[in-house]
This record gives C-alpha cells, sequence and structure tokens, in this order.
C-alpha cells in the first residue's frame, strides 16, 4: 500500500512540473496597481502580514524522476520516518552528560505505581491511659485519704465525721482506703439509694488504688477495688480486667482465670486466643504443671475445640526452655517433640512459624544435639509453599547446628544466605552512600552468639575473632548512627563463648613441634647452608595466618594467652569506667557486657589451657581475681572455677619440678571446695526446680559433683597417697550410697491421651541420677593400689565401682519396663479428674 501511494505522489509531482513549464513559457503580463490609503502604488508588507509567506520559486529545470521499481520498501520508510521523527525530538535538546544520564535512569528506576494509586487511611492508635508512676499514686491516694477522713456518710454520724475505720498500726494506705470505700459503698440491694457522692472518687484516683494493688501482686485485692468500682458506679475497664486475669494464671489460679474468661462471655464481650493463652499459662504455674495443661489441650481436641497454636508454643517453650526457676532436661525436650507430634496430628497440621522455631531451638541443647532432626524441620518449613524465615527462626537453626563441630559450618552457610536476603530486601540502585536499613533479616547479637557456639566446640580462634570483630564493628555503627536497636555491644554471653573458643584452640606450633624441627634443622643444616645464597629474599610484608581481621593469628600458647589477657583487660577496663545507665559503644565498646562468674570462668579455662607451667597459671589466676575485685558487683568463684583448676592440676604429665606447686594449688582449692559447697547445698536441699537450676549454675549439679570427687582422687593417686584417695573414696561413698540411685527412681508417667509418640521412655538420658563414680574414675587409684600390692584398698574399689555399676543397671531397668509407671498414673488421674472438669466446663461456656 505505501508504494502504490508513493507512485501516486509521483505522477501527481509529474503533472506540477508540466503546468510550471506552461506558466514559465506564457507571455509576462504587469500586475494591476492595488488601491492604498496614501493613493500610492505598493505591495503587501510581509513584516505587517505574519501569516503571508511569499509563494515557493518553481524550477524550470527538467529532473529525471525516479523508477518505481527502486523505490524504498515498505521497512525501510518506516525506519526513515522513525529517523525524522526522532531527529525531530533530539533537536533542541542539549547533549547529556553522564551524570545526568545517571540520575534519569535512577529516577525511571524508583518510579513506582503508587502516584496514581488511591492513599490509604492510616489507622488510629487507640486511646489508652497514660500510664501513672509510684510517685504520682502516692500523691493521689493520699488525696483520696484526706477527703475519706473529711467525709462522714455512715447513718447517725455527724457531717464531717471520717469514715476511715480503725485498723491495726501498720496497714497499708491502699489497703486502708478499700475498706474505707468499703463501708462506704451502697449495698449490693439494688433498690437501695447510694449513700455517697458519685464524685467522692475521681477516675485516677480508682485507677491509682488499682495499679498499686497490681504492683504489689494482690490479686484478690486487685478484684475487689473492681468490684467496690462497680458498687459506687463507676467504669471499669476491659484493660483492668486483663490485668486481673494475667494476675491469676501467673500465680497458677486456673479456676479463678476461667470465671473470669466466663464473666467477659456473658456481658457480650469477645474471647480471643490470648485468654485462652492465660488458662494454658495458669495450668503450667499451677502444681500440676506442663502435664494438667497438656490434658486441658487433649481434652478440648476431643471436644471439637482446640486450642490456638499460640497455646501449644506456650507449653513447648516451657519444656524446651524452661523459665527463670525452671531447668529442662531430656524427658522435657521428649514431651516436647511428642506433644507437637499430636498438635499436628490432632489440631493444627501445619505448624507456624512460632512452633517451628521452638521446636528446633530444642535440638540445639548441648546435652543432646539433634542437628539432623532440626535440618529436617528447617528443610519442611522452608519448602515450597512454606515458611519465609526471619532472623528468629535463622538464630535456632544456627544454634542447632553449631551445637555440635561437625556441623557448625553450615551455619555460617545460612549467615551468608540470611545476609544475603537482608541485602536484597534494603538495596536501593543508584544509592552510594550507606544507609542503615532495617529488615527481618538483620542479624542480632543472638545470631553471632549462636555462631560461637560451634567455633569453640571445634576451637577456631580465626572465625570466633571474626564475629567478635564484626560485632564491635556493627555496634559502633549503630551507635554513630543513633540506633543503638539494631546491635548493642558485646554482651557476657558472646565474651564467654569467645575465651572459651580461645582455651579449645590448639596452637599450631608447640614445644613438641619446635624440638622435632630443631632435631631435623640440625641434621640437614649443611644442605640449607649451601642453598641459602641462591634462595630469593624473603617478603616479610606477608604475614602467614593473617586472619580476615587483619590482625596475625597466634602461632604458639603464648601469644594467645597474651591475646586472651589483653581482651579481658580491656573488657574489665570498659566495665568500670563506663556508665551503666548509657554506655558509650564508640568509647567503651565493651561497657555493655557484665562481669559475671561465667565470663571470668571462661577466661580462666584459657588461662589453665596455654599457661606454659602451673606456677605461671596460679600466678594469672589470681591476678585475674584480683582485677575484677574492685567492680561493682565482684563476681565471686563458684563451684566451676575450683572445677577448671582441679582438672589442670589432675591430668597428670607434670615436670617433676612444678609437682609441688600443683599439688599444694589443687589440695588448697578442695579445701575451698569443700566448706563452699557444704554451705551452699545446704541452702538449695529442697529439690524445687529454681534450686536445681541455681546449682548447676552455681557448678553443684550431680555432674560436676562426682567431676570434682573424681579429680581429688586422681589428684591423690598422683601424689601416690593411696590412703588418702581411700579415705576420699570412702566419704564419697558416705554422702552419696549407691542406694540413692534406685532410691530416687520416679516413674516417668507419659500422658495417655497423646496418640503419637516420638520418643521411647528407654531411649531418653536420665536426667538428675546422684553422683556416682565408675571404674574409669577410679582407674589410676586402682593401679596404684595394685602396684602397692594394697589388697583391701583394691577390693574396696571394685566393691563401689560395681554397687555404682549395679544401681545404675538397675534403674535402667526400671526405666525400661516402666516400673511403677501404672500406680503413679491412677494417682494422678484422680488428682486431676475434678481439676480438668472445671476448666473444661469454663472452656466449653467460652466456646
Amino acid at each position: 500500500m505505501l508504494r502504490q501511494t508513493f507512485a501516486r505522489k509521483v505522477m501527481r509531482l509529474r503533472s506540477v512540473r508540466a503546468l510550471t513549464r506552461s506558466l514559465h513559457d506564457a507571455p509576462q503580463v504587469s500586475p494591476l496597481p492595488l488601491p492604498t490609503l496614501s493613493g500610492t502604488l505598493a505591495t503587501p508588507d510581509t513584516s505587517s502580514f505574519p501569516l503571508y509567506r511569499p509563494p515557493p520559486r518553481l524550477t524550470t529545470a527538467q529532473e529525471p524522476l525516479p523508477d518505481i521499481d527502486s523505490l524504498p520498501t515498505e521497512d525501510e520508510i518506516k525506519r526513515m520516518m522513525k529517523a525524522q521523527v526522532s531527529e525531530r525530538a533530539t533537536r533542541d535538546l542539549p547533549e547529556f552528560k553522564e551524570e545526568e544520564l545517571r540520575d534519569f535512569y535512577k529516577q525511571l528506576v524508583l518510579t513506582g505505581a503508587h502516584e496514581d494509586t488511591e492513599a490509604v487511611a492510616q489507622i488510629a492508635a487507640p486511646d489508652t491511659p497514660k500510664r501513672i508512676s509510684f510517685k504520682e499514686r502516692r500523691a493521689l491516694l493520699s488525696e483520696l485519704q484526706d477527703r475519706l477522713m473529711a467525709y462522714g456518710g455512715g447513718e447517725g454520724e455527724g457531717e464531717g465525721m471520717s469514715i476511715m475505720p480503725a485498723l491495726p498500726p501498720g496497714t497499708p494506705q491502699h489497703v486502708a482506703l478499700t475498706a474505707a470505700l468499703i463501708n462506704a459503698a451502697p449495698p449490693e440491694d439494688p433498690d437501695s439509694l447510694l449513700n455517697v457522692p458519685l464524685g467522692l472518687v475521681r477516675t485516677s484516683e480508682w485507677r491509682a488504688l488499682f495499679d498499686t494493688f497490681v504492683s504489689e501482686k494482690d490479686a484478690k485485692g486487685a478484684e475487689v477495688v473492681l468490684n467496690i468500682m462497680t458498687r459506687h458506679g463507676a467504669t471499669t475497664s476491659v484493660l483492668q480486667y486483663e490485668k486481673l486475669i494475667k494476675m491469676y494464671a501467673s500465680r497458677g489460679q486456673t479456676a479463678d482465670v476461667t470465671r473470669l474468661i466466663a464473666e467477659f462471655d456473658q456481658v457480650g464481650l469477645e474471647i480471643t486466643n490470648s485468654h485462652r493463652d492465660r488458662i494454658v499459662q495458669s495450668c503450667l504455674n499451677s502444681s500440676g504443671g506442663a502435664e494438667y495443661a497438656i490434658s486441658v489441650l487433649t481434652q478440648s481436641e476431643a471436644l471439637g475445640t482446640p486450642f490456638p497454636q499460640s497455646s501449644y508454643n506456650i507449653i513447648l517453650s516451657h519444656l524446651v526452655d524452661g523459665g527463670a526457676n525452671v531447668l529442662p532436661n531430656s524427658h522435657t525436650r521428649a514431651l516436647a517433640l511428642d506433644l507437637f507430634t499430636q498438635m499436628r496430628f490432632a489440631a493444627h497440621p501445619t505448624p507456624d512459624r512460632q512452633v517451628y522455631n521452638t521446636i528446633i531451638r530444642s535440638c540445639a541443647a548441648p546435652q543432646d544435639p539433634q542437628p539432623e532432626r532440626a535440618r529436617d524441620l528447617w528443610l519442611e518449613m522452608t519448602g515450597p509453599g512454606g515458611i519465609e524465615p526471619r532472623c528468629e527462626e535463622y538464630n535456632a537453626i544456627i544454634s542447632a547446628l553449631g551445637s555440635t563441630k561437625n556441623d557448625y559450618l553450615e551455619a555460617y552457610d545460612l549467615l551468608r544466605q540470611m545476609l544475603g536476603k537482608h541485602h536484597e530486601a534494603t538495596f536501593v540502585p543508584f544509592e552510594e552512600d550507606a544507609v542503615p536499613r532495617s529488615s527481618p533479616w538483620v542479624p542480632t547479637l543472638q545470631t553471632f552468639t549462636a555462631l560461637l557456639e560451634g567455633t569453640k566446640r571445634a576451637g577456631d580462634l580465626e572465625r570466633a575473632r571474626w564475629v567478635l570483630n564484626q560485632v564491635v564493628d556493627l555496634a559502633k555503627s549503630a551507635a554513630f548512627t543513633g540506633d543503638r536497636r539494631r546491635m548493642a555491644g558485646p554482651d557476657e554471653e558472646l565474651l564467654s563463648n569467645v575465651f572459651m573458643t580461645y582455651a579449645a584452640w590448639v596452637a599450631p606450633i608447640s614445644r613438641a613441634n619446635v624440638q622435632h624441627a630443631v632435631k631435623g634443622a640440625t641434621e640437614g643444616a649443611e644442605a640449607v647452608e649451601s642453598e641459602a645464597d641462591e634462595r630469593p629474599a624473603a617478603d616479610h610484608s606477608v604475614v602467614e595466618g593473617e586472619s580476615s581481621s587483619g590482625v596475625a593469628m597466634p602461632k604458639t600458647s603464648a601469644e594467645a594467652l597474651l591475646e586472651a589477657t589483653v581482651l579481658f583487660e580491656h573488657v574489665v577496663n570498659d566495665v568500670n569506667r563506663s556508665d551503666r545507665n548509657v554506655v558509650d559503644i564508640l568509647q567503651y565498646p565493651f561497657g555493655s557486657a557484665k562481669l559475671t562468674p561465667k565470663l571470668v570462668n571462661s577466661y580462666i579455662s584459657v588461662i589453665l589451657q596455654h599457661s606454659a607451667s602451673v606456677p605461671d597459671a596460679k600466678r594469672a589466676f589470681d591476678s585475674a581475681w584480683e582485677l575484677v575485685s574492685h567492680v561493682k558487683p565482684a563476681p565471686q568463684a563458684n563451684g566451676w572455677t575450683w572445677l577448671n583448676v582441679m582438672d589442670r592440676v589432675s591430668r597428670g604429665r607434670i615436670p617433676r619440678d612444678e609437682r609441688p606447686a600443683a599439688y599444694g594449688w589443687g589440695w588448697s582449692v578442695w579445701d575451698q571446695y569443700r566448706e563452699w559447697s557444704t554451705t551452699t547445698l545446704k541452702k538449695l536441699s529442697d529439690g524445687s526446680p529454681k534450686s536445681l537450676k541455681q546449682r548447676h549454675a552455681l557448678g553443684l549439679g550431680e555432674r560436676q559433683i562426682e567431676k570434682m570427687w573424681a579429680h581429688a582422687i586422681r589428684l591423690a593417686a598422683l601424689e601416690d597417697d593411696t590412703d588418702k584417695g581411700l579415705k576420699l573414696l570412702r566419704d564419697f561413698a558416705t554422702l552419696y550410697p549407691a542406694e540413692d540411685i534406685v532410691r530416687t527412681y520416679t516413674p516417668q508417667v507419659r500422658n495417655k491421651a497423646l496418640a503419637i509418640r516420638m520418643s521411647e521412655a528407654g531411649a531418653v538420658a536420665e536426667p538428675s541420677v546422684p553422683p556416682h563414680l565408675l571404674f574409669d574414675d577410679l582407674k589410676l587409684l586402682h593401679s596404684r593400689l595394685v602396684r602397692d600390692e594394697h589388697r583391701t584398698g583394691v577390693d574396696f574399689v571394685k566393691f563401689v565401682s560395681t554397687a555404682y555399676q549395679y544401681s545404675l543397671g538397675k534403674r535402667r531397668r526400671f526405666r525400661v519396663r516402666g516400673a511403677g509407671v501404672a500406680r503413679t498414673l491412677r494417682k494422678k488421674e484422680r488428682e486431676e479428674k475434678g481439676r480438668i472438669e472445671t476448666i473444661m466446663s469454663g472452656h466449653a461456656q467460652i466456646e
């Protein structure tokens, strides 16, 4: 079609040229005169008529016309037209510079569709009452007391007489005011009239009185205040009842929790998942514990109204992490895995991220690491259509993989993946200046602490130093930008893992290696000297073993100890000089840490591992405690401290000239330990979960006690004092007889409502086994007695070790067979039947 159009234009052009030739050959005629205002003849002025243009001059030359076959094709015409349009559009544009083009494309990339979309209205925040401080509460209650003392509201009383009741001296002010308001309140008869003006107590004073009972953790008194407010005609809020329910749940008063929640339903208020969570929390804090809470969950599953996943996660977190006063063990972790399976089978087939996070974290227990299970759960969670992991989930899987030294390198791969997601989420194109931005994948202090769990087991000092440098740099960057929430300075837990990595690190150059190298060098000295002139000069600018931090890695134990000592002194200096309320990370990078006994003991483990001799270790040990004695509050030595020392002096292979100092230090530590442990165990002998956790933190757990006695017996054998070793063994057998292992056996009752179990009773490690000594712990003493032909001592060692071995086997058989489980189960069923019926009746009313 374009070719036809072009041909028609050519024919029209030929006719125009023919007409032009005919006009050119015609005779010329003079133009007619045009009248003007002046009466003269003139031609039009082109400057006065801007629309006028003189006709173009026609040429008379005969030009050859193009052939139709030589005309351009349709594609060529399109390209020519496009080139003409582009040339007209850019004819008057100035030439762009490189920076202008970069800014143009930046604006083009950042341009989105938000300009055309409708603005979303912001959701207004709820009107929450302002929090009343302690001083404000005292002032409000004092004003209320003055008003009540000046008011007379009882029958037969004169105006101005006080309605404050006569109470014993020392009665708290809020209790006395509550009693006065009870007297002033009208009776509960609906036909009675109010005998107290409505303005007697202001709204802020009611709130101050209620908050005082809450701060004193008096739930009954707080509920009495709410009832008095109702009788006085004052308005109570849902938030106040929420606080009251939370207090009852923390005290384990399940009946009161269900009663108040049922009242919510009666007045038409919405029952949320948080209310159901309070029921589970109250069950956990009651005497029934986790078993009672699990029974409530399974009963609700049978009724077809299961609790939400948040309620299951409360129990799982309690079993996995314990609490402030609860120490988790192998049985609680096994029960958590069974409950997780039961939840997926009967209530919620697809767990949410909180549940996955908790169950993966359970695989990171140092006593029972399960990295394979954690890896399977991670792949299941992040599979197609699964959950996008965030920082909390990455921290959980990194901790689980760092629980063994065989899998900890995978944790660093996950860190790279986490950083990649953070970069993709916060990257802005053409943004040169580094602007701190946040995302769900920002590594936190817990992330780096979890990474060090693997390095301290593998002794990977290079990666531990890299982690410490990264934390310090990120903390300084956050402090410089004014955003301390992103990363605080290194805390005591992270620094403890760093020092433990120093202790586990094995020096590549040891005294034995140096002696072997010197011997080999002596044999080949002549060959080395002959080739010395032919070697090129050494390049001293390259430091072998340089770490990623830019500082050369230590090569000997002395260098590692010196580096750890400088770090520890830096930490103590920052803690002493920094303000505990506002820590200047730029000036004191370690000021956020606390000098806990665990941090000091981790540094002492470096001293004991890398000191050249026992006397040097003792001097460094005393210097460390002298250095931290000026800190407020100063940390104190505990069982872990003396256990590390006894482990060092009882290893054997101590040079002959160091043995007197080692033995003297060991027995001095043993005497301090016996005196301290006897006093401390008397204070923590109630057997409660709180005391068990405190004992473990102080180094007085069952396994720590038996290790301490084993080291002492071995030290006596090394000193060739077999009589002292036998005396220590008799004392241990008297304090911890073998019969206690069987006597302290308690049947592990598994909840029958759990349809599927992921752990067998015989496969779960036995927790809280009393201290005992086996033959391997007494092997050195036994060999010394055999050498000295001390038959009585040999027989006694065999008798004690065999008795402990037999008791352990008997307890093991009890556990596998489930001895006493049926009897204990029947007793627990009778005790819990009434409580469960009460809870389920309240839950049915709520539903």
